[in-house]
């Protein structure tokens, strides 16, 4: 069986089904029933569709009434760990997870500074465009200065968002912490 088989609806069930199982041990038909406000029959049928992709998963517990995880679970869906682990510690559900659903005890440390978000779109922008930007940039060595940098991509270090920008100054390429800069 193929996945590219299914609408998208029931790829989402099948991959909420898969990441409940894979991050709690368990799921619920009770769950994909509120999760997706979906009828018993309906449930029923994404959880025995389910076990035709991958039998060897979940086992079903009747007096708990309740799928587990089995020892050989093998994921149906890839769960890239850097993007999961982002989405766990910061609540954010792309609607193939259970996030939202579960408080999962997952927490990343916070920036030490966030920027300006009119800045982050400035140069987003001249990142798209092709364009130059004029800043002042405050650094511990130099001081402030003004500068004139042609941005190439944003770059969260997990502590500090950066620009990476060719510097007319210097004639180099930098990075530049977006918390010294005023756009």
């Amino acid at each position: 069986m193929d996945l590219k088989a299914l609408n998208y609806a029931q790829k989402q069930r099948l991959a909420y089904i898969d990441f409940k199982l894979m991050f709690t041990g368990s799921v619920t038909r009770n769950e994909i029933i509120k999760r997706f406000e979906c009828g018993t029959a309906a449930a029923s049928r994404d959880l025995a569709l389910y076990k035709e992709y991958v039998p060897k998963n979940l086992t079903y517990n009747t007096k708990e009434k309740q799928y587990w995880l089995n020892p050989s679970f093998n994921s149906l869906f890839k769960h890239d760990a850097r993007k999961t682990l982002i989405k766990l510690a910061n609540q954010i559900s792309d609607g193939f997870d259970a996030i939202n659903d579960v408080h999962f005890p997952v927490e990343a440390p916070g920036t030490l500074n966030a920027p300006d978000i009119t800045i982050v779109s400035r140069l987003s922008q001249a990142i798209f465009q092709q364009k130059a930007v004029s800043i002042i940039y405050t650094s511990l060595s130099s001081g402030s200065a003004a500068r004139e940098i042609v941005p190439h991509s944003i770059v969260d270090n997990g502590l500090r968002w950066h620009v990476r920008a060719f510097d007319r100054k210097s004639q180099q390429f930098r990075d530049f912490v977006l918390t010294k800069s005023d756009g």
